[in-house]
């Protein structure tokens, strides 16, 4: 569901177009005489201004929506490196208990070589 709001900078460049239009509808009847050009003129500016203020706060707004979703994607991204790490971490403890076993095996299995190697013929040369 998108967000509605008033965009107030909107609302004043409306005015200011629709003042500017009636300006220079008077000023064709020859109501202002030549006060109704630079009228005409500086009712340009402010609706030029008030537009580019309502583009800006309406684009803006927009963006924010677009950085919390990106925003939410990378925590999810970040829970799952996280997750990754610990199962990890687990596999890394688990090879360790499996290398301590080895060398406990290591050295009885030492022990039994040297006892079968002072015991043993030599193997036979070929």
């Amino acid at each position: 569901m998108k967000i509605r709001f008033w965009n107030i900078w909107w609302t004043l460049m409306t005015i200011s177009v629709a003042t500017t239009i009636v300006v220079a509808i008077l000023e064709a009847l020859g109501v202002f005489d030549d006060v109704g050009i630079a009228l005409g003129i500086v009712g340009i500016l402010p609706s030029i201004s008030f537009g580019v203020m309502a583009s800006t706060r309406t684009a803006v707004s927009g963006l924010g929506g677009h950085i919390l979703v990106l925003h939410d994607e990378i925590r999810v991204v970040r829970d799952g490196i996280a997750a990754l790490g610990d199962g990890l971490g687990a596999v890394r403890e688990e090879i360790g208990a499996v290398r301590d076993r080895i060398e406990t095996l290591h050295s009885p299995l030492a022990r039994i070589v040297a006892i079968l190697d002072e015991r043993l013929p030599p193997a036979p040369l070929r």
